[in-house]
């Protein structure tokens, strides 16, 4: 019997696909078994190991997902065919190994493999904004309405080529790519651009690519970077505020703030902030809550303050404190706070910012006037020249600008001069008794405008716009009340300065001229005689006829009068006298302006007028004329004599005398002749003076005595005696006079 072949069997082992793709795929395997024995015996397959993934026939194996393997009996010429499913996560190539025997035991075996590739196709995007790989808000801020530059660095970083590479931003920009496949390794930067909004941005960068395996299966991959910028909109705001509505002149000063206020969305540096404060606001201090003061010009009147960060809407207050001097005049001072800066931002772009803000505070000017007139002395003698003086005080913190000093002073007291001797003014304006100057007064200071006055003065001259015959004539009663005028051409009357011609009676003649006063009041008329020749008694009243009377007119005393009398062309005289002493008021006043409004302040005051010097009568007596003088007041030394005319039968003047109670003085001795203009005595004169000769206070009269070569005539006489102070009284006896005893005297 011939002997059998030994069994055999066959086994193959095929996959479902030849690659997988990474992280790992399900793959089927299929396992063939064939009973390759030359003997008919049946093989009975007693195990089936996969060399990786185990025992194929349990199913219980964890590394199987499936499997329809099992031990089976394979007849002869017969094949089996079983599958098992795993998970495939990487390069593999497997063994499954098929043990089995014969009908006598004999073992029998065989092995198959097979290989599946683990293939990882993958691919990276970085996204980065304008250099900047921003994947973290808010990246880099980048000024509104600049260009943003994307670029999008793709990689192949898989280890299979790639293809239909794209990419595309989530922000729908259009994104451009060199190529659409790439090899592994291999990177491309894809690019996109776009104009910055404001604000943050974010935005994803998305990157797709395919790969096809040998299976035929396609494989998408991705992957996705985000970006970021913030949208820069940088702004800087000032704020400038007074923090008064007005500031006065020379008073205690004010402030203003300079408010800075980041009201951007980025942060600032080196904020600059300036302000040219007005000249008239004088800078006294400048703070701030933050920043420094750099006064590159050292001129304090310009601010210039850095504030080295500003942060998103913060603030900072720049004080400034000022005084105003008292010498600015009222006026609206506006001024401008500027900021700005230079803004750049990440990228390198640059932008200037700034801003302006402008207020105003008025400047007023508060002056406070006071002014104070006064006569020094209070009592001064008729005839005399004397001053008062109006002292304009400015307590207000403010310079007084162009003060009215003004004064209607009482015509009894003759305006000669006007001048400001202490502070700073002009008084040209003045005109006859009007005191009119305008003055400076600084704040706390006083300016004193001197007047200067004749007391009393006798009138002389064309006094009331009458020519011919006739007396002018001033009469001051001592209840204030005056009477003046002229009985020339038809006579002109004014009582306290206002026209009452028609309310007199003048009564004329050769040698007199009366006016008939009717008084106001019970008081009954009178007659008042124009005379150089008879004299009121010494209590204001009348001799006679010459005058009020005491008993009818009790309240008409007169105090003052002074006449001048005009007979012809070249006969004139001139008198007068203080009959009681006298009070004569009279008012300053001052008025300026202030941002209140005018301002007008008076003063009063009163000087008394008395009898001074006297030269009252001129007596002839064989070759001497002699004078009659009364000293009221003080001691007054005689400085010159002039003799305007004498009658030519005179002849020479020899002496002249000064006698006083039982003293009898030579003033002057010589041997003159009346020369052409009249003959002056004094230390400059012609022959002997005798210097400080003084006539005396004394109630009682003295004598100047003038001796002449002939016997003198009765009139025909002017002659006027000057003494130290200035002053000069005269006498005078024309031809044709009342009388060679012409006087104007107080009887004693």
């Amino acid at each position: 019997m011939p002997s059998e072949s030994p069994p055999e069997i066959t086994v193959s082992k095929t996959a479902s696909q030849l690659q997988v793709f990474a992280p790992g795929e399900n793959v089927t395997f299929t396992v063939n078994i064939t009973n390759d024995s030359g003997a008919a015996d049946p093989i009975n397959i007693t195990s089936l190991i996969d060399d990786i993934h185990g025992n194929l026939v349990d199913s219980s194996n964890p590394n199987l997902l499936d499997t329809s393997c099992e031990l089976t009996v394979i007849q002869p010429f017969e094949s089996y065919d079983c599958s098992f499913t795993v998970l495939v996560d990487g390069d593999e190539t497997d063994v499954v190994t098929a043990d089995g025997t014969d009908n006598e035991g004999i073992p029998v075996s065989d092995s198959a493999n097979a290989t599946v590739d683990m293939i990882n196709p993958s691919i990276s995007i970085e996204t980065s904004t304008n250099g900047f790989d921003a994947d973290a808000a808010p990246g880099p801020e980048i000024l509104v309405g600049a260009t943003v530059n994307w670029e999008y660095v793709v990689t192949n970083n898989g280890d299979v080529p790639l293809e239909n590479v794209s990419v595309t931003d989530d922000q729908a920009v259009t994104v451009t790519c060199p190529e659409t496949m790439l090899a592994v390794g291999e990177s491309i930067t894809c690019t996109a651009n776009g104009t910055s909004v404001v604000g943050p941005y974010a935005n994803l960068g998305t990157v797709n690519a395919t790969h096809t395996d040998l299976d035929g299966d396609t494989a998408d991959r991705s992957d996705s970077d985000p970006s970021h910028y913030f949208g820069a909109a940088p702004s800087v705001n000032i704020t400038k505020t007074f923090a008064d509505d007005s500031v006065i002149a020379g008073g205690a000063g004010s402030s203003f703030t300079l408010v800075v206020t980041n009201d951007g969305n980025v942060a600032l540096s080196d904020v600059a902030v300036f302000d040219d404060v007005d000249v008239r606001l004088t800078v006294t201090g400048v703070s701030g809550t933050a920043g420094a003061d750099i006064d590159s010009d050292s001129n304090v009147q310009t601010v210039e303050w850095l504030i080295s960060s500003l942060a998103v809407g913060q603030s900072v207050t720049i004080t400034l404190n000022f005084a105003v001097g008292s010498n600015v005049t009222e006026a609206s001072a506006s001024n401008t706070g500027t900021v700005n800066n230079t803004y750049t931002d990440d990228s390198g772009n640059t932008i200037d910012i700034d801003d302006e803000d402008s207020d105003t505070i008025d400047i007023l000017v508060d002056i406070n006037l006071s002014i104070v007139k006064t006569f020094d002395p209070a009592s001064v003698q008729q005839g005399t020249p004397q001053t008062f003086t109006l002292n304009v005080t400015n307590d207000g913190p403010s310079d007084a600008v162009d003060v009215s000093v003004s004064d209607t002073v009482d015509s009894i007291l003759e305006v000669t001069n006007v001048s400001v001797t202490s502070g700073t003014g002009d008084c040209s304006a003045p005109a006859g008794q009007q005191v009119d100057c305008t003055v400076q007064i600084p704040a706390g200071q006083t300016v004193t405008v001197t007047v200067e006055y004749l007391t009393a003065p006798f009138l002389s001259g064309d006094n009331y716009g009458k020519t011919g015959v006739g007396d002018d004539f001033y009469i001051r009663f001592v209840n204030g009340n005056v009477l003046e005028g002229t009985t020339k051409d038809g006579g002109l009357v004014l009582y306290n300065g206002a026209d009452s011609t028609s309310d007199f009676s003048i009564v004329e003649g050769l040698t007199r001229n009366d006016i008939i006063f009717d008084p106001p009041g019970p008081d009954p008329s009178f007659e008042i005689h124009l005379s150089c020749s008879e004299a009121f008694e010494d209590d204001g009243y009348a001799t006679g006829s010459g005058g009020p009377d005491r008993n009818d007119d009790p309240d008409w005393p007169i105090a003052f009068f002074a006449i001048q009398r005009t007979l012809n062309a070249n006969n004139e005289r001139t008198c007068g006298n203080v009959v009681n002493d006298f009070d004569v008021p009279n008012t300053g006043t001052a008025s300026g302006t202030d941002s209140s409004g005018p301002q007008t302040v008076t003063s009063n005051d009163t000087v008394t007028i008395t009898s001074g010097i006297t030269l009252d009568r001129l007596q002839t007596n064989g070759k001497r004329v002699t004078a009659w003088l009364t000293n009221n007041g003080e001691s007054q030394e005689i400085t010159e004599i002039e003799l305007v005319t004498w009658p030519d039968t005179n002849q020479n003047l020899k002496n002249v005398q000064l006698t006083y109670g039982q003293t009898s003085k030579i003033i002057w001795s010589g041997n003159e002749g009346l020369p052409d203009g009249g003959l002056i005595l004094g230390a400059a004169g012609p022959a002997t003076w005798t210097s400080g000769v003084s006539i005396p206070i004394d109630p009682n009269e003295s004598t100047l005595r003038f001796d002449f070569e002939k016997k003198v005539a009765t009139n025909g006489y002017e002659i006027k005696v000057k003494f130290d102070d200035g002053t000069f009284l005269g006498i005078q006896v024309s031809e044709g006079s009342d009388g060679g005893n012409g006087r104007l005297k107080l009887k004693k």
